[in-house]
């Protein structure tokens, strides 16, 4: 079982900085502990969202709403595959020597 002490965010990778949120640079990230300290557990998923374009390099810049406005904006479970589900895998791992 894992801590309450995980860290998760929304990442979206991109060469220059300059590409705005799309569907193929984004990622959910998670890090965590497990609950008797013994483990770190890293883990990314790949996620799009209705309202993002794939990446497109020539595309042209416009009036885009902030990345962290919009990704912030954007309910979890718009998201595919959505927060909750994703939540609810990580829920389920066990750590350790199984017995």
């Amino acid at each position: 079982m894992l801590h309450n002490l995980e860290q998760l965010y929304m990442t979206l990778f991109s060469q220059d900085g300059s590409n705005h949120a799309n569907n193929d640079e984004l990622q959910y990230i998670f890090q965590g502990i497990s609950k008797d300290g013994q483990y770190y557990v890293a883990a990314d998923f790949r996620v799009t969202h209705p309202k993002l374009e794939n990446f497109r390099p020539d595309a042209e810049k416009g009036n885009y709403t902030p990345d962290v406005q919009l990704l912030s904006s954007l309910k979890e479970i718009s998201f595919t595959p959505s927060i909750g589900s994703i939540l609810k895998w990580l829920g389920t791992l066990k750590l350790g020597e199984q017995k």
